[in-house]
């Protein structure tokens, strides 16, 4: 995820409490530094997978040049992309999603030296070159899903004219063939979540537009419309708001999220998050001891991990339990983790980020 683009999101009302407890951090059998980018001055924000031997990665260089790198079964490998196709020359690539070997899309940003406003755009790859698209301009990149099925992505974002507390939001679908608008879920869709059969899922804010006061929960798209969960109950004091900042539908009855808490004068964090279940009727909820959620993927059983943003540790949820597990560093440096993702048919996963100056993966299982 984003170190520059990530906006300032919307949180949910407050109340009720939580469930689980936090076990102190153990040893991981498993996760490990595979790969680490071949330079200085390069960091990595999201990766995705299709299956053990095809997955892309997606950052920057030095000076906001794009960065893909390829997962080949073998090695990871950098991929040359066009500078030409960015419609700006400082660029960063922030989200990748892929339907195909043939399907890839890395979502991003750029921006005019000496320019406050951002474009976002898109590098598609079809199998043989790759080609560029213009999102929208004066604006940031919320999110991009897919749902697997082939051709569809889906890519949401705010941005100009912004008034009374509130700017324009947008999401596009891409159905293989053309890009369309889709409707927004009331004042925006931040975080998106899909898969396959159980549509897809949004985070959004259920208050009312031009107002400062926010309240997110999930919405999910029919086909035809947004149809909003009611917001969930947390326990924290009454200046933080609740941010979902992650999605994973595993059906339509069985959706989960990770939520921090944001001041929502300041903008500081909690030192406590949560991992939160929908299962079509009512929440439950997991604490988890971080301050920072970021990302949120499948075990492959019947769990989940989790990346903070700031410390060494991952986050897994096995049993209701949540447990801190230690991952590999070197220099005495914590990962800056940006993203994990399950390779299909496995119980592995890589997990892309920084570790100081370079792009960092590390992998778990075989």
């Amino acid at each position: 995820m984003s170190r520059l683009l990530r906006p300032v999101l919307a949180g949910t009302a407050l109340g009720a409490a939580v469930l689980g407890l936090a076990v102190p951090a153990q040893a991981a059998p498993g996760w490990r530094i595979t790969h680490r980018t071949a330079a200085d001055y390069r960091e990595l924000h999201d990766v995705t997978a299709l299956n053990a031997t095809t997955a892309w990665a997606v950052g920057s260089r030095q000076d906001s040049i794009m960065l893909v790198e390829r997962w080949d079964g073998r090695a990871w490998r950098e991929m040359p992309v066009p500078a030409a196709l960015a419609p700006e020359k400082n660029a960063v690539l922030e989200r990748v999603v892929a339907t195909s070997a043939k399907d890839v899309w890395a979502i991003g940003a750029a921006r005019k030296d000496g320019v406050d406003g951002l474009t976002i755009f898109g590098v598609h790859w079809d199998g043989t070159r790759w080609t560029g698209r213009t999102f929208a301009k004066n604006a940031w990149l919320n999110d991009v899903t897919t749902t697997g099925a082939p051709g569809e992505v889906w890519v949401s974002g705010g941005g100009a004219p912004c008034k009374a507390w509130s700017c324009k939001q947008w999401i596009q679908r891409f159905d293989g063939k053309t890009w369309r608008a889709v409707p927004v879920p009331n004042d925006g869709a931040y975080r998106l979540g899909a898969r396959k059969g159980t549509g897809v899922w949004a985070s959004a804010d259920l208050t009312k537009h031009n107002t400062r006061e926010s309240r997110q929960s999930l919405t999910r798209w029919t086909g035809k419309k947004w149809q909003a969960v009611a917001a969930p109950k947390f326990s924290v004091p009454k200046a933080y708001e609740a941010i979902f900042s992650d999605i994973h539908a595993v059906g339509p009855k069985d959706v989960w999220a990770t939520v921090s808490f944001q001041n929502s004068a300041g903008g500081g964090y909690l030192n406590k998050s949560a991992l939160v279940h929908w299962n079509g009727k009512k929440w439950k909820q997991y604490p988890v001891k971080a301050k920072r959620l970021v990302s949120l993927a499948h075990d492959g059983k019947k769990g989940f991990w989790m990346a903070s943003s700031s410390g060494s540790d991952l986050f897994h949820i096995a049993d209701a339990k949540v447990s801190a597990v230690a991952v590999p560093s070197w220099g005495g440096r914590d990962g800056d983790y940006g993203d994990l993702a399950l390779i299909p048919g496995t119980r592995s996963l890589w997990a892309a980020g920084t570790l100081g100056r370079q792009g960092v993966i590390w992998k778990y299982g075989a």
